[in-house]
């Protein structure tokens, strides 16, 4: 039989030795450059007038910014992308409203297009109102931000791949 010394430094070692091939295969996975779609085709709206995107690297992640207009109304196309999937899934698209005030109401459903792995909320603060649209996709499609999105980015990171 065992003593409690002998199973206390046998859990040890093998503890050791799995975070020791952790970080030999975390160093080994490369991430592929970040990307979005340039091409005007997918980013023009007919009938609006608009600026060219705006980007910013926030930790990880990437932002992409295009602002549209049409006489007095504005409209906004975000797209959150990174190689990471921690930094796309980690926190709801309404996050950046609630940290800085607003009330969230679910969107008329007559707005919100069903997609798997999407769907809207208006942000409300005093005069401030939004629609917003959001949609979780990657190289599998639209999977949402679910219990089978977490599962095959884990699945990918152990295999060394990238999430786009």
């Amino acid at each position: 039989m065992q003593s409690t010394t002998s199973r206390y430094l046998i859990l040890a070692a093998m503890l050791s030795l799995g975070a020791l091939a952790f970080s030999v295969v975390a160093r080994s996975v490369t991430q592929g450059p970040v990307r979005w779609p340039t091409e005007e085709q997918f980013v023009s709206a007919e009938g609006r007038s608009s600026q060219p995107g705006s980007t910013e690297r926030i930790n990880d992640t990437q932002f992409v910014t295009r602002e549209y207009a049409k006489g007095g109304t504005a409209a906004s196309l975000v797209i959150k992308t990174g190689t990471a999937a921690k930094g796309i899934y980690r926190s709801g698209p309404d996050v950046p409203f609630l940290g800085t005030g607003f009330s969230i109401s679910p969107a008329p459903a007559e707005f919100v297009p069903r997609l798997n792995g999407g769907g809207g909320f208006v942000a409300e603060r005093g005069e401030q109102s939004y629609l917003v649209f959001y949609a979780y996709d990657e190289r599998r499609g639209l999977l949402g931000n679910g219990a089978s999105a977490w599962t095959l980015a884990a699945v990918d990171g152990v295999l060394g791949q990238t999430d786009h």
